[in-house]
């Protein structure tokens, strides 16, 4: 289990904009938030997660995802996790659902909630109420509010700034150290062994924001 995930309120603010679908985003989460988080992130850091990305709001309030009908549901259950467990307990099964060892999917989702002791069917149950409509559009609000508007995911701020360029997030780290440097705050262990040397050798690419094709 990763350790909590509740900077105090003067640490660096760092928010995760990403979309259950995109391989660039699972490669960020798997590859480098996790070690991070195992090796104090945490404790230094206010960490927000807003699973969403690049959906769009449609004629009639529905919403649609850049990899389709399936994403949306996924980001649904991620959503739920974190509204319904917060964000500490909902972390692990984030983790659960990103990680490469076999594609997302709604099976995948109840198998990583019962493998973590959720409430499966409650939160299955959350994705298609009205719960979870709040949950969705609150994700999209904050997406939405982005300044300036995400280009493409994973879309990760560090102090509202993005670290995230088109080929990877390398600079996340250093650019959390300095600003715990700034801040005069110690420094945790990720900052001495940077956990991007766990990552694969090529990063999988981003998912850019494009305009959503016709239905």
């Amino acid at each position: 289990r990763p350790a909590a995930a509740g900077g105090g309120g003067g640490s660096p603010r760092v928010g995760v904009f990403y979309e259950s679908e995109c391989p660039g985003c699972r490669d960020f989460i798997e590859n480098m938030l996790e070690p991070a988080l195992g090796q104090g992130l945490g404790e230094a850091v206010d960490l927000e997660m807003v699973p969403y990305g690049n959906a769009k709001h449609v004629a009639g309030g529905s919403i649609r995802c850049q990899h389709g009908p399936l994403e949306c549901t996924l980001n649904r259950w991620e959503q739920c996790a974190l509204g319904l467990y917060g964000r500490d307990d909902a972390l692990p099964f984030i983790f659960c659902l990103e990680d490469a060892s076999m594609d997302p999917s709604e099976d995948k989702a109840r198998a990583c909630a019962a493998k973590l002791g959720y409430d499966a069917g409650g939160l299955e149950q959350c994705t298609t109420s009205e719960q979870g409509d709040l949950y969705e559009r609150s994700a999209g609000a904050l997406t939405d509010a982005l300044e300036p508007p995400h280009q493409w995911v994973p879309w990760v701020t560090v102090n509202g700034v993005n670290v995230c360029k088109d080929d990877g997030c390398d600079s996340f780290i250093p650019t959390v150290c300095e600003a715990l440097k700034t801040r005069k705050q110690s420094l945790p262990k990720f900052c001495e062994q940077a956990p991007a040397s766990a990552r694969a050798a090529e990063f999988p690419g981003v998912c850019p924001n494009e305009p959503l094709s016709p239905a």
